[in-house]
């Protein structure tokens, strides 16, 4: 089956890109909610999965589910699936500072300011997280095999792409 993995920086809607995407090519769609949800169900509502293997973990839960439908993967580190699902369309949304703390202004209602901050700490949780998976705090721009500037398209421009 066809696997989709989409990721984006903070504030570049990369979620809406993956939602319409897969309505659009009648993929499934599973997002951190839905693995959550998975995971959860597997092996209880209070485990927490250590960094180390939650992308093993998320690995086996795509691949039960891709036996069954072409998917489209949205979750930051996306992309670090390609080496169990070789074949994997990796997508990365990027943007500008300017447009993500927009797009941060109009999704969450807040001032400039709060936009600007919100923005720092989304950045840098998730250099963690990246730093906790990869050992690197970003991904290099070669492990994404098509990169869309949020700035000069709109969430259906890139689907399009996709």
């Amino acid at each position: 089956m066809a696997l989709i993995a989409v990721s984006g920086q903070p504030g570049c809607r990369f979620e809406e890109v993956a939602r319409i995407s897969a309505h659009r090519l009648e993929f499934e769609l599973v997002n951190e909610s839905r693995i959550q949800g998975l995971i959860g169900r597997e092996f209880g509502a209070d485990v927490r999965v250590p960094d180390k293997a939650r992308a093993d973990l998320v690995a086996s839960i795509l691949a039960g589910l891709a036996t069954e439908h072409h998917l489209v993967y949205c979750a930051a580190g996306a992309e670090m699936l390609s080496r169990q699902f070789p074949g994997t369309l990796r997508v990365h949304i990027a943007a500008p500072d300017s447009v993500r703390t927009g797009n941060l202004m109009l999704d969450r209602r807040l001032e400039r300011a709060g936009a600007r901050q919100l923005l720092r700490e989304l950045d840098a949780a998730q250099r963690a997280q990246y730093k906790s998976m990869s050992g690197r705090a970003i991904a290099p721009p070669y492990w994404f095999d098509l990169i869309l500037n949020a700035e000069s398209m709109d969430s259906e421009q890139m689907v399009e792409m996709i």
